[in-house]
């Protein structure tokens, strides 16, 4: 595809400079491109027109947001997968609430993916809440950090950008879960579709 390099520079230049920074504003478009009026008008800023043929730059969202730089959290909470563990006798009631959060799971982002896909906000949000709901009683905190800064997401947005939302919850809910496998007692016959 042809590059427009105003677009690229403009990307580039709202990317934060270091972890956790804020993104810079979006560079207005250079002198030179400002029509022949504004420069012949001494002592008088106007504020430079967006040229037709240059639509608006989307704010960029700092990659620092992208789960998979959220390092600082862990994605399970060990304590709750020791509490889980001492609430049995074995690992048999621990497997049992593993195989019962995964189908729930399923079930659960089957409903967040038919909301983002009709731009249902409010079916969106109680779909989080019950995602949020099963993942902190293992001890999810990476999962359940994602589903709380997501629980505000507009219809607008799931428009816009519910396919990507939802990408990031499944990626995030696979993370988990493939963290858990680390604490099951057999792990390849506990593994998933196994």
């Amino acid at each position: 595809a042809p590059l427009d390099n105003r677009l690229l520079a403009n990307a580039l230049h709202s990317l934060p400079l270091w972890r956790g920074a804020r993104p810079r504003p979006v560079m207005m478009p250079m002198a030179a491109e400002l029509p022949a009026a504004a420069e012949e008008a001494p002592g008088h800023v106007l504020d430079p027109p967006i040229p037709p043929e240059v639509e608006p730059v989307p704010q960029v969202t700092p990659i620092s947001m992208h789960p998979r730089f959220a390092a600082d959290t862990p994605t399970i909470d060990p304590r709750a997968i020791a509490a889980l563990r001492g609430l049995g006798d074995g690992d048999d009631f621990f497997v049992e609430v593993i195989d019962s959060f995964r189908a729930e799971t399923k079930e659960i982002m089957n409903r967040i993916v038919r909301a983002a896909a009709a731009a249902d906000a409010a079916g969106f949000a109680r779909g989080l809440h019950a995602l949020r709901s099963c993942s902190a009683n293992l001890g999810g905190t990476r999962l359940c950090e994602l589903l709380l800064a997501l629980r505000d997401v507009t219809v607008r947005e799931l428009r816009e950008q519910g396919s990507g939302v939802v990408q990031r919850l499944g990626d995030e809910l696979a993370r988990l879960d493939a963290a858990l496998v680390e604490y099951l007692p057999d792990r390849e016959t506990t593994r998933r579709g196994a």
